[in-house]
């Protein structure tokens, strides 16, 4: 599918080079010359992508971004940066550019990224259209590849009656995808009844499911419909079905054989229209295995079986599940809504989230309560893990970093610290701290920025 790219840029040998670099590519390009006439085409063309310089003539690059997010915030913004600044990469990324190019750069990094945007418009249509569905697939947050592609099957297989079996760590989002399977069904106006297997003692499990009548055990002093019965014509979710009984598993399999069953102490034999779909964050294969759970009752619920990847395994959705955390809670304490800083999104893309995406939300639950400013730094990442702090000591705090931020935290403070004795060593001269440093001058000015690190402060200072 062919895409229209804007691409303002002054610099004509850049724009020939951006030309000859896409003559192969599916990319439908328009050039303009300055910011007036990135603005004019705007106004007058529907594109699908829009690349930037950030110096432009007349309208700035960080002006023709704010335009494109404020009238078509679908459309990717590439920035073209002669800087190489991460910080100023970082701040067009919060500005809301998709991705940004530094000066001088290749036509494989190019088409490279503009693939990339071209992929990432292909699947926020999709997205769209899968949300468009029904309720339950908007509840669904993720511009994950492989998540894009469960969604867009799950309409098919919301409109049959097989079984459903979905596969996943606690967190993943199992019963989202459980509604959005009964939303999309013909039962959709019908009842949605939802049990944990896990949470119900194996004594009360079964009368849960089934129902009792008066008398049945001691405490059963009046008749009990049970959930089976209450979601007539409906859905019936059976959260960690890997945790019933034998017991409970054989009047189950008998349930989805025959459609019928027995309450607890009854020998009347009832009748109910009603789908299950199972969700599980054990293998179940293993289970029947080793005798568990009943082989019988395995392939008469597993006809449809689905994997939800853990989010570790989905590391761009953890900004996208962030933001949107983070506008809900801010929102719902009356607060503005905070910015993540770069070194708070570095520190959440090396966690492994052990939790999922409901770890996340209380995470950013947290850091909405204890940040007092408008962006998010990596102290109020460490306090709001204090549950893990806590309890563990110094080494709860490593475990629940976990290796990868723990090392983005420890090479940030040697940065921070290397930087500052350089600078006072050279008396805040900066070529002369980029030689003691041994690194380039160029390479050395990004690190103080990256670390807001002033050099006019060590100015007359030695040691």
């Amino acid at each position: 599918m062919s895409h229209r790219v804007l691409v303002a840029e002054d610099d004509a040998t850049t724009r020939y080079l951006i030309e000859e670099y896409c003559r192969a590519e599916p990319f439908e390009l328009t050039f303009a010359a300055d910011g007036v006439e990135a603005m004019r085409l705007l106004k007058e063309v529907v594109f699908d992508i829009v690349v930037t310089d950030v110096r432009l003539p007349g309208v700035s690059g960080d002006a023709v971004l704010t335009f494109v997010r404020e009238t078509r915030p679908e459309v990717p913004v590439i920035v073209i940066t002669g800087f190489g600044s991460i910080d100023g990469a970082v701040r067009f990324l919060q500005g809301g550019a998709f991705d940004y190019i530094a000066k001088p750069f290749t036509g494989q990094v190019f088409t490279h990224r503009l693939s990339l945007a071209s992929r990432h418009l292909d699947l926020r249509i999709e997205v769209n259209r899968l949300r468009s569905l029904g309720p339950g697939l908007g509840r669904i947050i993720s511009a994950d590849p492989g998540m894009v592609r469960l969604q867009s099957r799950l309409p098919s297989i919301a409109k049959t009656e097989a079984s459903v079996v979905l596969y996943g760590e606690s967190g993943t989002g199992k019963e989202l995808f459980a509604r959005a399977v009964h939303e999309l069904s013909r039962r959709a106006e019908q009842r949605f009844v939802s049990v944990s297997c896990a949470a119900l003692p194996e004594t009360l499990i079964e009368s849960e499911l089934f129902g009792h009548t008066r008398g049945a055990f001691t405490d059963a002093h009046l008749d009990r419909t049970g959930l089976i019965e209450e979601a007539e014509g409906g859905t019936l979710f059976l959260d960690e079905v890997g945790e019933l009984p034998i017991t409970v598993q054989a009047k189950l399999l008998r349930f989805l054989q025959e459609r019928e069953f027995k309450p607890v102490g009854s020998n009347e034999i009832k009748h109910a229209n009603v789908r299950i779909v199972a969700a599980t964050n054990r293998n179940l294969e293993q289970e029947v295995a080793m005798a568990r759970f009943r082989e019988d009752l395995f392939y008469r619920l597993n006809v449809v079986p689905i994997r939800l990847p853990p989010l570790r395994e989905r590391p761009g959705d953890i900004p996208l599940l962030a933001n949107h955390y983070l506008g809900r809670f801010a929102k719902e304490f009356e607060r503005e809504v905070p910015t993540l800083s770069a070194e708070v999104l570095a520190l959440m893309a090396a966690y492994s989230w052990p939790g999922n995406v409901r770890e996340l939300m209380n995470r950013v639950q947290r850091m909405v309560v204890m940040c007092d400013e408008r962006v998010v730094r990596p102290e109020v990442w460490y306090r709001s893990g204090f549950d893990a702090v806590a309890q563990s000591g110094e080494d709860g705090i490593l475990a629940e970093r976990g290796f990868a931020a723990e090392k983005v935290r420890v090479v940030a403070r040697f940065e921070s610290r290397f930087l500052t004795e350089c600078l006072r060593h050279a008396a805040g001269n900066v070529a002369a701290a980029a030689r003691i440093a041994k690194i380039d001058r160029k390479n050395f000015w990004t690190l103080m920025k990256r670390h807001r690190i002033d050099p006019a402060l060590f100015k007359g200072q030695t040691s």
